[in-house]
């Protein structure tokens, strides 16, 4: 991530209509990678834009802003079934577990595919989680899980799963004939 901060004064005031943060000039021209952060006070930043044509953000209250350029990919930091697995279950709910520094998931752009076919991921932000569910149940053997994540920026990640659905092991049978 790269950019400088400015600052909108009276620091942290509640404004009784949004305003709107807009970039007339920016340096190098806009770009997809652009984007309009929040800074707080701790040093985390919050994406207020998706850049695009016009580099502009709405705001309820004043502070700290900087126009940042996102240089970073998205990251699938887990992933379940995890890569060697033995489920059971043939139907499992597939997640991907994801971390992003800059203007945040495009969820549109964000592909799961399961033995090669597409699935429909959902996307939750407030968990960093994206999950699927296969809709016809699962031969047992070997399955290939893939997850490609897109950010706002453009940027691209995809990770991948191998996995296997086997048999339930019994419990309990200890001491039968």
């Amino acid at each position: 991530m790269r950019g400088e901060p400015f600052r909108v004064e009276p620091m942290d005031l509640p404004l009784r209509k949004q305003a709107e943060l807009v970039m007339i000039h920016v340096p190098g021209g806009a770009s997809e990678r652009l984007g309009i952060f929040r800074v707080w006070g701790d040093g985390k930043i919050e994406p207020l834009s998706s850049g695009g044509e016009g580099l502009s953000a709405k705001t309820w209250l004043l502070g700290t802003f900087a126009v940042i350029e996102d240089l970073s990919p998205p990251r699938v930091t887990r992933m379940s079934p995890r890569n060697g697995a033995t489920i059971t279950s043939t139907r499992p709910r597939l997640t991907a577990y994801v971390s992003e520094e800059g203007k945040g998931i495009n969820d549109e752009a964000t592909r799961f595919t399961l033995d090669g076919k597409r699935l429909i991921p959902e996307y939750d932000p407030e968990a960093a989680l994206i999950k699927a569910t296969p809709k016809v149940p699962l031969a047992r053997g070997t399955h290939v899980f893939e997850a490609t994540i897109r950010d706002k920026a453009g940027h691209e990640t995809t990770s991948s799963s191998q996995f296997t659905v086997g048999a339930a092991t019994r419990r309990g049978a200890k001491g039968r004939r």
